[in-house]
C-alpha cells in the first residue's frame, strides 16, 4: 500500500506534509552546511501538482494517437510521425507540443503495442429495429492470459455466450470476423479466423 511505504506522508485539507518533519522541527547540530528542514512540509503546504484532463487535452491525444496508430498499421517507420503530426497542423488540427517528437512517438507505440498484445476488445456490427442503419456496439474489453489462439480465441467465444449469444444464435446470425493482421489472429492453419471457421463455417473472414 502506498500509505504504508510513505509513512512520513500526510495529507490535510488538501495539501502534503511531512510527519516526519513536523515532529523533528529542526535537524540541530546534526545538519550540513547549508541544509534545513522545509517549512513547507512541516506546515502542510505542499500542493500537489496534477495535470487534469479536459476533453480539448482528450483531443489533442486521440488526433495524435490515431496518426500513430495508423503508421503503426500500416508497417510506416515511427520516424514518419513528425511528417504526420506536422499535416494535421498544417490542416488546422490542434495537437498540442508534447506528444509530436519522434521520442514520444516511440513511447506511444511500445504502450499502444503492450495494450493490444494483452488485452481484446470486442465490437458488434448489426442491425437493431429501431435503427435503418448498422449500429456498431461495444460489446467488451478483456484482459487476456495470454497471447495464444487458444486463450484469444475461448475468450472471444466465452465473451459472447456470456453476452446471451450461444454457438447455435452465431451459427445462424454470425456473417463475418474482422480484425487485425496479426498472425495469431488470421494464421491459415492456427489463427482464431480458422478455429471460428471449424465452429461457424459460414463465416467471412476479413482483415
Amino acid at each position: 500500500m502506498f500509505s504504508e511505504q510513505y509513512k512520513w506522508l500526510e495529507i490535510k485539507e488538501c495539501k502534503l506534509g511531512c510527519n516526519d518533519c513536523l515532529i523533528v522541527q529542526h535537524l540541530g547540530v546534526t545538519a550540513d552546511k547549508h541544509v534545513q528542514g522545509s517549512k513547507e512540509w512541516r506546515a502542510y503546504l505542499v500542493t500537489p501538482s496534477v495535470y487534469k484532463l479536459n476533453n480539448e487535452n482528450i483531443d489533442t491525444i486521440k488526433e495524435v494517437f490515431n496518426s500513430l496508430y495508423s503508421l503503426i498499421k500500416h508497417n510506416r517507420p515511427l520516424s514518419d510521425s513528425e511528417g504526420a503530426i506536422e499535416l494535421k497542423e498544417k490542416n488546422g488540427v490542434d495537437v498540442g507540443n508534447c506528444l509530436s517528437t519522434r521520442y514520444s512517438a516511440k513511447r506511444t507505440a511500445e504502450r499502444i503495442y503492450t495494450f493490444e498484445e494483452k488485452h481484446l476488445v470486442i465490437y458488434l456490427q448489426c442491425t437493431v429495429e429501431s435503427f435503418s442503419v448498422l449500429v456498431m456496439m461495444f460489446v467488451a474489453l478483456k484482459e487476456l492470459v495470454s497471447a495464444t489462439m487458444e486463450c484469444i480465441s475461448n475468450t472471444l467465444l466465452s465473451t459472447l455466450n456470456d453476452c446471451g449469444f450461444a454457438n447455435e444464435y452465431l451459427k445462424v446470425n454470425l456473417i463475418a470476423f474482422c480484425s487485425n493482421g496479426a498472425c495469431t489472429i488470421v494464421g491459415s492453419k492456427s489463427g482464431v479466423a480458422t478455429t471460428l471457421l471449424e465452429n461457424f463455417p459460414e463465416v467471412i473472414i476479413w482483415h
